[in-house]
């Protein structure tokens, strides 16, 4: 209740959206800790040709590293949670922008990862409002995977810039139709 209470007032949502909000956000945990509960990797046999046959493949996944998360305004928990939770549970240190306008559910579940022993060092939220900084720290060599939700323009301009070999992932939103 207390998160979405605070999602309410910092963003301007209905109390009703905030909790909804915060159900999914509870929700992203939950499916954080259950992939690791059960996603360990793979044996594949190989069998493709005379050459492999009777060899066995295996698959081993391993955190890629420093993970900088740039997040937007309009779900201030349930986007930090995809973005932070996921990192977290796969074995990443994570530095988290939240929007400028809405800070305090950033603040608040990251102090919460804290609260339940994750150490300080491996999650940070950081409130700037100077893009200059921001986008050194997205585009600085020693960042391994970039996660932006924002708009379309910022993010490519962002990914345009990111250190060779640095991944990423861009989510731009909108609700423009999908017929599958």
């Amino acid at each position: 209740d207390e998160l979405a209470i605070e999602a309410a007032r910092e963003g301007g949502k209905p109390l009703k959206d905030s909790q909804v909000e915060v159900a999914r956000a509870i929700d992203g945990v939950q499916i954080c800790i259950e992939t690791l509960r059960t996603e360990s990797g793979n044996v594949i046999p190989m069998n493709y040709n005379a050459g492999s046959s009777g060899r066995m493949a295996f698959t081993q996944k391993e955190p890629i590293g420093v993970v900088v998360a740039i997040s937007a305004f309009n779900h201030p928990l349930n986007l930090i949670v995809h973005q932070v939770a996921a990192a977290v549970a796969v074995g990443c240190p994570v530095i988290v922008k939240p929007a400028s306008d809405t800070p305090l559910s950033c603040w608040r579940f990251v102090k919460l990862l804290h609260e339940a022993g994750l150490p300080i060092h491996w999650c940070q939220a950081l409130i700037i409002s100077d893009n200059t900084l921001a986008n050194k720290l997205c585009t600085d060599e020693r960042v391994d995977f970039f996660s932006f939700i924002g708009s379309a323009r910022v993010g490519w301009q962002l990914k345009s810039q990111l250190a060779p070999g640095t991944r990423c992932a861009l989510e731009h939103g909108g609700v423009a139709p999908v017929i599958v």
